[in-house]
């Protein structure tokens, strides 16, 4: 149990992607895509938006590359969570 434990507390195993390069799950595209449609939404109200998924399934990963693409275009950006990371 204890080395089953060490690999899961290793990066790569169950760390978010970070950057485009670190993209194992080929959301590259798809983050770019969602970010475009975030950036053609009316500026005139507040949008909210959601990634829904599995344990995983690279929600975090996703948001992470969609993140890095909105902070690209210095759009005012902000996430929060709602659930205690710890």
């Amino acid at each position: 149990m204890k080395i089953l434990r060490q690999l899961w507390n290793q990066k790569g195993l169950d760390a978010a992607v970070e950057n485009v390069p670190e993209d194992r799950y080929g959301f590259r595209n798809i983050a770019e895509n969602i970010s475009r449609s975030i950036l053609s939404l009316p500026q005139e109200a507040s949008n909210v938006i959601g990634i829904e998924g599995a344990w995983g399934s690279g929600k975090t990963s996703l948001l992470n590359l969609i993140l890095k693409s909105l902070f690209s275009t210095r759009m005012d950006t902000r996430m929060y969570c709602m659930f205690p990371h710890g």
